[in-house]
């Protein structure tokens, strides 16, 4: 009766506006900590906030891992769960101690609107999932990176030191091009020359840097439409591509959990039903078996009856 009262609070619509209400809480708290300078632990309003979402927080979790009964165990396999009792410990320490430094890590209790928020659970689950997939993307972009790096070093470096002097000034010079900044300025110096853009755009002060005149029309134009098409619209789209297929897979697991928790609410857990079948004895369980054999015989009859009329 316990483990199904835990389960019809943790699964209630005004438990989870208590816990929206919590974190928004601990918004204040780390608001009115940033915003007033002259804040300290002995502060009477922020302590009672924190000591409060600190133990409702400890409360939800007890909630939730007494909703699970016999399985409890089953509260930490859920990595979300493991996050949100992390915070908590988090909590519990800074209202214990009131240390400065468990402020800030207090900060990760707005963190757990991630966890709370069906949405933007929705979102960093799909983050998480796509991480993966992403991290060889992201092998790809690097190593695009240091090709087309290395050949702007190569190529325009004479004609333009500032942006293509050395690789770390060339990766910078692309990382900007990247974002699509301006980097028509740094395209069109390289194809004009250095008539086209004068000194003072830069604003060349070293002698070693001037840059000499060598307009390079075709290899400058291929050179960065390329890296443009390349990053901007190949890779992002399989950025892209990688989120949307991570997305429909959390979504189909998400109304699957919220299935089984709805199910689990109205009948209850599996071991409670089952704890509360009457007893069968060997002997009756032989008798339904028997007839549950009859029942089979009986049908494939009638089918056989059938496909003969059928003929």
């Amino acid at each position: 009766m316990l483990q199904r009262f835990f389960r019809i609070i943790a699964a209630s619509k005004l438990f989870y506006v208590l816990i929206l209400v919590s974190i928004f809480a601990s918004c204040f708290t780390v608001a009115g900590k940033t915003l007033f300078t002259e804040y300290r632990t002995d502060n009477t309003l922020f302590y009672v906030i924190d000591l409060l979402v600190t133990l409702f927080f400890t409360a939800e979790a007890l909630i939730k891992i007494g909703a699970l009964g016999k399985n409890a165990g089953q509260y930490f396999s859920d990595g979300w769960n493991l996050f949100d009792f992390l915070i908590t410990l988090i909590c519990i320490a800074s209202v214990i101690f009131a240390d400065p430094v468990f402020d800030l890590f207090g900060i990760l209790r707005i963190a757990r609107l991630f966890s709370t928020v069906p949405k933007l659970k929705l979102w960093a689950s799909t983050l998480l999932r796509s991480l993966p997939s992403i991290s060889y993307v992201f092998l790809f972009l690097i190593i695009l990176f240091f090709v087309y790096g290395a050949i702007g070093v190569f190529i325009f470096a004479e004609n333009d030191p500032f942006h293509f002097g050395s690789l770390p000034r060339s990766l910078l010079s692309l990382f900007r091009i990247i974002t699509l900044e301006d980097w028509t300025d740094i395209m069109y110096q390289n194809i004009f020359g250095y008539g086209y853009y004068p000194e003072t755009v830069y604003g060349y002060g070293n002698a070693d840097l001037h840059p000499a005149d060598h307009p390079l029309l075709i290899g400058a134009t291929v050179y960065f439409v390329s890296f443009v098409l390349l990053n901007v619209f190949l890779i992002l789209n399989m950025f892209t591509g990688i989120v949307l297929s991570a997305i429909q897979e959390i979504k189909v697991e998400l109304e699957e959990e919220i299935h089984k928790k709805h199910i689990e609410t109205v009948i209850g857990d599996k071991e409670e039903i089952k704890n509360t079948l009457p007893k069968i004895s060997a002997g009756k369980l032989d008798a339904l078996t028997e007839q549950l054999i009859d029942i089979q015989n009986i049908i494939i009859d009638l089918k056989s009856e059938l496909e003969l009329n059928k003929k």
